[in-house]
């Protein structure tokens, strides 16, 4: 958990706490304070969730570009090394390849 959330989970907690004593001591003033606190918190708990889910689509979005550009760095190393005939760099070249395709693949996963 986040410094965000548990800052939202305390503000629903302490909400909730006022709302029921306001209710008990039929204090108005109180149980909307504790309502109004309580909405405070699930909308922190949200927003850190929001913030959470964005950070993991950037992360995501930023390896799924570092396989593409091993793919393609791969592939031109592949087909060098095909026109040269120099084995050591194609198989270089595939095996950059492999790697992008599995960076590619575990970015898609990693998608919240």
């Amino acid at each position: 958990m986040t410094d965000k959330t548990l800052k939202g989970l305390g503000n629903q907690i302490a909400g909730n706490a006022k709302e029921v004593a306001g209710k008990i001591t039929g204090n108005k003033s109180l149980e909307a304070e504790g309502v109004a606190q309580e909405n405070l918190g699930d909308a922190q708990r949200e927003a850190a969730r929001v913030e959470h889910d964005a950070e993991e689509t950037a992360r995501a979005a930023g390896d799924k570009a570092k396989g593409i550009g091993n793919q393609i760095a791969g592939n031109v190393k592949e087909v060098a090394g095909k026109i040269t005939g120099n084995e050591r760099l194609q198989a270089e070249g595939v095996a950059q390849e492999l790697k992008g395709k599995a960076q590619s693949k575990i970015a898609d996963v990693r998608k919240p």
